[in-house]
């Protein structure tokens, strides 16, 4: 619904890409504050005492000393604890707020959002401690030394921020209920909701279904350990492809009747969704090739999936995450523009509303003020006109009855004209 959310949610942003180390200063303010939150009760206050225990921790990831280099393997397993601490925070926002009547759904969303942008950075790092593979002595140590680095800057950093934000907003939930709460979001949209109603909807469910396919995409690496026929893991995987497909198709065709996009949005929006449309051409044709698995338990599955999206992968085992991983950054974007787009026509919508109550606001002034100044001019006549006589000697001219008007007759009247005449 347009201009449901309160301006204050609406000064929300997406995380900003790190390109630096943060000042000690701030640092240690932001682990002085999750130190202080994770003796909570709070599921999420847990995960900020982990997150402080990592930042101390030896190893490529230390944030409070000078950081130790290692091999891909061990930076493998601390980047690999980051992660899950990471999706635990969500995990466990899910579960106790999802439904909740006094969780934001504009709050929720950005979360998410911003979950999902970490996840993006997280990728990167991925992708390149894979291209680690046979480097060896001073080069592998130069480029793991980069590698921590940019782990560090990139995804660590602002997950502390992250999930500061997030346990002091879980923190100071009100008590009572909340207008625009995830427990108004979540049920499907009544036969009676407008159109805005259903794009609101689509777009939570959206995000939702992405951050959970996006996870196991990226954070399940056992899923992809077949090397030829498809996993139970990857055929759920490429199921709730197929449902993000459902839903995104739902809202793209509904988002601009809501929001009027400009020619230069509308060719961004276009062009992702062009790219987007062969995936989708693609998960079809991939869940052809699972169905014939199951009655061809021997076929040669991935292979088939690395030939249909030409991927260069020396390997078929990872065919499905080699061809869905580049999807997820660029579904991202996708969502980040559709937010950022969202929250502008919000931000419109509300500020037409001030501007609509301030005219208000006047017009009632003005009103009042015009009311009062004719209350008093005619409270000032009523105390300085001459009285009304009474008796005998009233007015004469108010008293027709005392003095009945006489008609002239028409020799009168003819006698009057000949002296006009005359004297003329």
């Amino acid at each position: 619904m347009v201009g449901s959310a309160p301006v204050g949610e609406l000064a929300a942003v997406l995380l900003e890409e790190m390109m630096q180390e943060m000042l000690p200063a701030n640092l240690h303010q932001t682990l002085e504050a999750l130190h202080a939150y994770g003796e909570s009760p709070l599921p999420v206050a847990s995960v900020g005492r982990v997150l402080v225990q990592l930042a101390h921790l030896d190893g490529p990831l230390k944030l409070t000393a000078q950081p130790t280099p290692c091999d891909p393997q061990t930076f493998s397993q601390h980047l690999l604890a980051l992660t899950s601490q990471l999706n635990m925070l969500h995990d466990q926002q899910n579960r106790a707020y999802l439904h909740s009547p006094h969780f934001k759904r504009s709050k929720f969303e950005l979360f998410a959002l911003q979950h999902m942008q970490l996840l993006t950075w997280l990728q990167r790092v991925h992708t390149a401690l894979m291209h680690s593979v046979g480097l060896q002595g001073p080069d592998l140590l130069q480029y793991m030394v980069k590698l921590g680095f940019a782990a560090r800057v990139l995804v660590f950093q602002p997950t502390l921020l992250h999930t500061l934000h997030v346990v002091q907003t879980c923190m100071s939930l009100p008590s009572e209920p909340v207008p625009g709460s995830m427990r108004e979001a979540m049920p499907h949209p009544a036969d009676s909701a407008t159109d805005f109603d259903r794009v609101e909807w689509l777009q939570l469910n959206l995000l939702l279904q992405f951050q959970s396919i996006y996870k196991k995409a990226l954070c399940q690496p056992d899923i992809y350990q077949h090397p030829q026929a498809f996993s139970q893991g990857e055929v759920k995987l490429v199921q709730g492809f197929l449902r993000l497909e459902e839903i995104y198709t739902h809202l793209i065709n509904r988002f601009p009747q809501c929001c009027r996009l400009s020619a230069q949005e509308q060719a961004v929006l276009s062009n992702l969704c062009q790219q987007l449309n062969k995936y989708f051409t693609d998960g079809h044709r991939i869940r052809q090739l699972i169905e014939q698995q199951s009655m061809m338990p021997q076929s040669m599955g991935k292979h088939a999936v690395a030939q249909l999206v030409k991927l260069s992968s020396s390997s078929s085992q990872f065919a499905v995450r080699d061809w869905i991983l580049p999807f997820m950054v660029t579904f991202c974007e996708l969502l980040k523009i559709i937010w950022q787009l969202w929250t502008n026509l919000l931000r419109k919508q509300h500020a037409l509303d001030a501007q609509r109550r301030s005219i208000e606001m006047l017009a009632r002034v003005a009103g009042s003020a015009i009311v009062k100044q004719l209350t008093d001019q005619a409270h000032r006549l009523a105390h300085t006109a001459p009285s009304m006589p009474v008796g005998p000697d009233r007015s004469r001219v108010f008293d027709l009855e005392d003095d009945p008007l006489t008609l002239p007759t028409e020799a009168e009247l003819v006698a009057e004209e000949k002296l006009e005449e005359e004297d003329v």
